[in-house]
Formats: structure tokens, sequence, C-alpha cells
């Protein structure tokens, strides 16, 4: 049987991984990131897309601290949307929980995935071409599909299979197979269980190598029980017997957010999330170490914010209300006092689904996007939710630019979604003017560095 998700490549003494959106890009050196990766996750290679656009949105800017590069290189965005016909509505639902970006169909253009839960077909695909997107179906019953998932080549076949939980009417965490490279994916895929024994929702999912077996896990949020789970594919992934678990921790109600770095500089990636971080001790054992406890409802996201050093990390609420904070650790990342902590903003983020770390003006400085939803199901409303990027300059200093005000972001990501080397912004709401999807293409300032074909 193929390894799950493919035997991972090392070269030289270290590599370091980053999270982006469900898969990871290498880089030479322990916290660099690449901006516009070819990212080779098992056998598949991920590319990008290309795409026209309509209105223009200009970005609202303010400095914190000082500016991290003249305003001159700050994009401007290109919005496009399915409530104005430029993309195809995705499910017919109204709880769109998950989204995902990959190239589903291996044609070099990158594809857009919702999942929802609240009616058929529970999982669909947008397949761009040069002209625009198709929806297709990846599952047309319906499921109770949480927020989070991820992606990978589960079956070691060369493409692309994507993992979604089940929320709290359920107790799966399943991979859907992609017909490739026999079948056609733009029919319906093959829904397999990973676990079925977890009563409760299942929220966020992580694809990693945190057991240094050369193989890939998948880490979920077992929210039913307060616990952090890692599956490992120890048989027939196509059957939950082919399936190992671990409990990572146990006790954390309400935790969320997944994302990976190597926090300690051992050279092998820890998982991030709920607050703290998790160690691999060897075995089936993991150490659970405190950054803030007051981000367990959290989204996480690891990144070199500083040059040099361990990296750091940004924290937001995500179902919830809370602070959006970076934190960098000045000691022993094994004692909660050595992490210090910066707000970004100075007030409140209501419900920031939306977190990715991400050098959006190609400056060669990470930046950090965050996003509020507008409506969350059980929560008053947010007419005036924000989007921001604050743009750094790899010294801990930030500006703030605001992209957007009154539309619904969750479970956004951060990708190049037309080919140009600049990376755009792809969002869905969770419940507000559902189903619908929306698409910023960054335009690019004079400055900002272009393709040579443009």
């Amino acid at each position: 049987m193929n390894d799950f998700f493919s035997t991972l490549n090392r070269i030289g003494e270290r590599w370091f991984w980053v999270l982006r959106f469900g898969f990871w890009v290498p880089s030479a050196e322990p916290k660099t990131q690449n901006p516009n990766p070819k990212t080779n996750f098992g056998n598949a290679v991920h590319t990008w897309i290309r795409c026209c656009g309509v209105s223009v949105l200009c970005a609202v800017t303010s400095t914190i601290a000082h500016a991290a590069a003249p305003a001159g290189h700050f994009p401007t965005w290109k919005h496009l949307s399915s409530a104005n016909g430029d993309l195809p509505k995705p499910n017919g639902g109204k709880n769109q929980t998950s989204l995902l970006v990959l190239d589903v169909d291996r044609d070099g253009l990158n594809d857009i995935v919702v999942a929802e839960r609240s009616a058929a077909p529970a999982v669909v695909w947008l397949r761009r071409d040069r002209s625009g997107w198709t929806r297709h179906v990846i599952d047309d019953g319906k499921a109770p599909i949480a927020a989070g998932g991820t992606f990978g080549d589960v079956d070691g076949d060369g493409d692309l299979d994507v993992v979604f939980g089940s929320s709290g009417a359920g107790s799966n965490v399943w991979w859907w197979e992609n017909p490739l490279p026999r079948g056609d994916p733009k029919t319906p895929w093959a829904r397999h269980v990973i676990t079925n024994t977890q009563k409760g929702q299942h929220h966020d999912q992580l694809a990693g190598d945190f057991l240094g077996t050369g193989r890939n896990q998948v880490v979920s949020w077992f929210q039913g029980a307060g616990e952090l789970s890692l599956f490992t594919a120890s048989g027939n992934p196509r059957e939950a017997t082919g399936w190992s678990l671990i409990t990572v921790a146990t006790g954390l109600k309400r935790a969320e957010g997944l994302a990976a770095g190597d926090i300690d500089g051992d050279g092998q990636r820890d998982i991030v999330g709920g607050g703290r971080w998790f160690k691999y001790l060897g075995g089936s054992k993991f150490a659970t170490h405190l950054i803030d406890d007051a981000q367990t409802p959290g989204r996480a996201e690891v990144g070199d914010l500083v040059k040099g050093g361990r990296p750091e990390v940004v924290m937001v609420i995500g179902d919830g209300i809370g602070r959006l904070k970076w934190y960098e650790c000045a000691g022993d990342p094994m004692q909660t006092d050595a992490w210090r902590a910066h707000d970004l903003l100075g007030i409140d983020v209501r419900q920031g689904h939306s977190l990715q770390i991400a050098d959006i003006n190609a400056d060669g400085h990470p930046d950090i996007f965050c996003a509020e939803m507008t409506q969350l199901a059980n929560a008053p409303a947010n007419p005036q939710s924000k989007a921001w990027i604050f743009y750094g300059d790899s010294q801990g200093n930030f500006t703030k630019t605001e992209i957007a005000t009154g539309i619904d972001f969750h479970e956004t990501k951060v990708v190049d979604a037309d080919g140009d080397g600049r990376l755009d912004i792809v969002s869905k709401p969770f419940v507000w003017e559902t189903p619908r999807i929306d698409v910023w293409l960054n335009q690019g300032p004079t400055g900002m560095p272009k393709k040579s074909n443009e």
C-alpha cells in the first residue's frame, strides 16, 4: 500500500514546513516562508489559477509602530462575488462550513472546494479554467460537516483528496477520494471514514508528520470530548479499521485552531492550537505547553514575523470575541512566561474566523491577514465586520490596512488565485447571504513584483 500522503522528502540537515491552508510549504531555512510556492505534498504538485475581475477596492491604511513598507507598495484589490454573478453559487444550503483551495483536476489551475451542513450536496468544487468557474459535485448527499478541513494525497495515487470532520450531530472524520487518475473528478467522489466512534463536533483538521515517521498524519479537534486527536494510516485508509488514534491532549473544552511549526527548534514540527503548543515525546505521548489560555477557542498561525530566533505565533478568537495578538518567545518556549503578547488592534475582534500569515505584498516580510464574520448562527449580528491586512517589516512592526467592511469572512484562504504571482483572497460567509463565494484579486501597486510575462 502506498504511504499515506507519501513520504516527505528532506533536503540538507533541516527542513521547516509552514502550513498553508491544508498543505506544507518546504523551506531551506527553519523560519523562511515561500510567498508563492509550487507545493509538493506527497506526489501532487500544487499550482495556481488565473481569473478576471470587476470592481476595484482600495485599502484604508493606518500605522502600528511604523510603516513596514512605503504606502505605494500596498496592493489594491478587485472584488469578485457570486452575489454579482462573477462565480457560480456553491452549495444550495444556508450553512457553508468549510472552504479549501487546491488543484483538484491537476490542470495547473487552483479550484475552490466548499462544504455545507444543512442541505445536499454536502461538498462541491468550482473548477477554474481560463474563462471562469464551473460548479461540480463531490458529495451529492447531506453530511453534517463542521468548520475546518484539509487536503492531501491520502491514498498515494498522485492526486489531492479532501478531509472534513462532522459537526455536533455526527461522530466522524471523513476523507473524500479524488477519482483521478483513472476517473473523472467532475463526478461524485467516494467518501471514506477515518473515525466514526467519537460522538461530537470535529472542528479543524491539520495534515503533517508530527511523529517523525516520514508519513503524514491527520490532526483534529474532537470538541465533543475536549480532546486533540491524531490519526495515522496503519492499514487500508479506505477502511476505518485502517486508522490508528493517538490522543494528543485532553480537558480542552471549546479548543480550536490548528497550525504547525518547529517551536523549540529541534527539527521536528510541533502542533499549535487551542492557545497551546504540543510537542511529541515519542511513542504515543505528547507534552502540552501553554502560550495563552485566553486563546483556547482561538485560530492560530505560525510564522517568522521577527527575523531570526524562534517562530512567532498569531492567535485570535474564532467563535467569540477577543483580541488579535502575536506572540514572540523570549526564552524557553515550554515556559508560559517566556511568551510575550502584542495586541495588533487594541480593540476586540468579533468572530475572527479567518487568520493567515503570508507575504501579501511580496516585499520579503510576512504579513498577517485577519477578518471577522458578519453573522454567527447563534450570536448577534456584526454588520460592520472588518477584514484587515497587517503588513510586517520582519522587526515586529506592522502597518494596518482595512480591505473590506460589512462582508462575512469565514475560513478565508490567502492564495495566488489568478496565477499572476501575487497572493489573492478567497472567502465565503458562514450563514450570512448564503450560498455565496467571494474573491479579492491582488492588483499590485506600482513597484510590486510582476511575472515576466505581464
